[in-house]
This record gives structure tokens, C-alpha cells and sequence, in this order.
């Protein structure tokens, strides 16, 4: 993880690791938080390294969770990097997507629209998306952009497991993404190319809903950066 890391702020221009050690998430300055009315939003939790949990509520349409930057300041011109130390208290009836997006639907309303094959309320988006519901297990890429129809690539292996932490990052370069879900050891685990508008802004996220029973989304630590064009 931390070569990863590393390969990355050697060519950054902009390179940010927000680790919550006994703080609070910043929600006036760098982060936009919301929870449904039966979830709780995210707190500081008391346990070592620094970390803090949100919790859904029980139901789809009361208990979801959203984490977001606020300005679309991340391009695929200047590239966009959103990784994150992430772990969910169990894994099943869970949906959890991370990435980018120019727009955000509403609390506990997904991003992606499996049934449908399209995006809820936003034209550019590249998300590393988890689905578990009932025998189903869902998870991959999903892109679209604004001149760029919707597109995904499937993955199985590295998927969240109950109480365990994962490293996923998703990269966004020019037109591109690729994807690393910790151990990310060498090359992506999955990419899509020509599959997003690269002009348009977007804001990285990480949202999460469950359809039966309460979920902890803990994490230990995010990062942003933007890549080179020097």
C-alpha cells in the first residue's frame, strides 16, 4: 500500500492523506458528510491508528451513509487520484460504492442502477461499486461519461470481507481508470478505457446502504492527488 502511495506522490502536483487520529472529519473545511435519519454519521472511534465509523441504519431507504469533497476540483485532464483503508462490519445486504462523480444523488439513493445498466443522477462517473444482496454478489468498475456511454468490467477476487481492512483505490487519467483493491501489488487489478469525459469536474465519494440491518463502515485513513502533466 505504502509503495503505492509513494509511486504516486512522486509525480503529483497535489497529493493529500487525511488519517482521523483522535479527530474528528473535518466537515467544514475539506469533507461534505450525510446520513439518512436512522444512520449516524461518521465519529471518531477508539481504537488505535486513527479511525472513524459510520453506521447505517437498518432499512434502504433510511439508513444511508455519504462521504464527499465538496468542489469539483478532479478532472481526468489533470488526472484524479481516491484511495482509501476501508472495513465494513459484515458484508452482506451492503452496497458500497467509491470513486469519482460530477454529481451525487440523494442520501441512500445508489449511484449506480444495476437493473437499469445506467447511472442515478450523474453523466460522469468512475466507481469501484460492492453489491450483496440476497444469493448475488456484484462487484467492478462502472464509468460514464458525458460523450461516453455506460460501461463496466467485473471483478471477483479482493472483494470486502467482515471485519477486514482493504486498501481500494481508483485512478482516473485522461479518458482512463484503473482500479487497485489492496494488496495492490503491481498493475491494476481492473481498468476501462475511453470511459469518462476527461474535462468534466467531479468529486471523489465513498456512500453506503444496506437493506437488512445496521453496518459499520469504518476507516482508517484517505487520500487524494492529481498526476503530473509536467
Amino acid at each position: 500500500m505504502m509503495d503505492f502511495l509513494k509511486s504516486r506522490a512522486k509525480v503529483s502536483r497535489q497529493f493529500d492523506e487525511y488519517d482521523f487520529a483522535v479527530k474528528a472529519i473535518d466537515t467544514t473545511n475539506q469533507w461534505t458528510v450525510g446520513a439518512s435519519s436512522t444512520a449516524t454519521t461518521w465519529a471518531v472511534l477508539a481504537e488505535s491508528g486513527g479511525w472513524i465509523r459510520g453506521v447505517t441504519g437498518a432499512s434502504l431507504a433510511t439508513g444511508g451513509l455519504q462521504l464527499s469533497v465538496p468542489t469539483k476540483y478532479w478532472t481526468g485532464t489533470n488526472g484524479a487520484g481516491f484511495a482509501s483503508l476501508i472495513r465494513l462490519s459484515a458484508v452482506t445486504e451492503v452496497r458500497v460504492e467509491q470513486g469519482f462523480a460530477d454529481v451525487l444523488p440523494a442520501v441512500a439513493t445508489t449511484l449506480v442502477n444495476l437493473a437499469s445498466s445506467s447511472f442515478n443522477s450523474t453523466v460522469n462517473a468512475a466507481v469501484y461499486l460492492y453489491d450483496h444482496a440476497g444469493s448475488t454478489t456484484t462487484s467492478g468498475i462502472y464509468t460514464v461519461g458525458t460523450s461516453v456511454a455506460f460501461g463496466s468490467v467485473a471483478t471477483t477476487t479482493n472483494r470486502y470481507a467482515s471485519g477486514v481492512t482493504l486498501f481500494v483505490a481508483l485512478e482516473v487519467d485522461g479518458t482512463n481508470v484503473k482500479l487497485w483493491i489492496g494488496p495492490p501489488g503491481g498493475g491494476p487489478l481492473a481498468s476501462r478505457s475511453t470511459s469518462v469525459t476527461p474535462t468534466t469536474g467531479m468529486i471523489p465519494f465513498i456512500s453506503v446502504v444496506t437493506s437488512s440491518g445496521s453496518k459499520n463502515l469504518d476507516l482508517d485513513a484517505l487520500w487524494t492527488w492529481t498526476l503530473s502533466r509536467v
